[in-house]
C-alpha cells in the first residue's frame, strides 16, 4: 500500500488537467505576447515573477476579506437564530416532568410485556 494515497490519486486524476490548463495558458501568452519571454534576461524574468507573486498575494487578500465578511454574516445569522429560539415558549417535549416520565417508562420497561402488532 502506498504511503501517500491522496497524492497518488491527485497526480493520477488532477495533474493531467493542471498540465492541460497550464499548456493552454502558455499558448495564450505566446499568442498574445509572442516568444519574448524566452529571450528576456534573468533580472527581467525575476521582476516579472515578483510582480506575478504580488498579484497572487493580492488576490489572496481579496479572498481573505470575502471569507471574513461571510464569517461575520454567518455569526450574525446564528445570533439572530439564538435570539429567536430564546423568545419561543419552552417546548413541552423538553420539560423536566416529561423527561422524568420518559426515563421512568424506560427504566420500568419489561420486554416480556411487549406485544408486537398490538396498538
Amino acid at each position: 500500500m502506498s504511503k501517500h494515497p491522496v497524492s497518488d490519486e491527485k497526480l493520477a486524476i488532477d495533474f493531467p488537467e493542471y498540465v492541460r490548463r497550464l499548456a493552454a495558458r502558455l499558448r495564450k501568452g505566446a499568442d498574445d505576447y509572442g516568444d519574448g519571454s524566452f529571450t528576456k534576461r534573468g533580472p527581467e524574468l525575476c521582476e516579472e515573477l515578483a510582480q506575478e507573486l504580488m498579484d497572487i498575494c493580492g488576490w489572496g487578500f481579496v479572498l481573505w476579506t470575502r471569507i471574513k465578511d461571510l464569517e461575520n454574516k454567518l455569526r450574525a445569522v446564528e445570533e439572530q437564530l439564538d435570539a429567536a429560539s430564546r423568545s419561543l415558549p419552552p417546548s413541552p417535549l423538553h420539560s423536566p416532568v416529561l423527561q422524568q416520565s420518559k426515563l421512568s417508562e424506560f427504566l420500568s420497561f419489561e420486554p416480556s410485556k411487549l406485544r408486537l402488532g398490538e396498538p
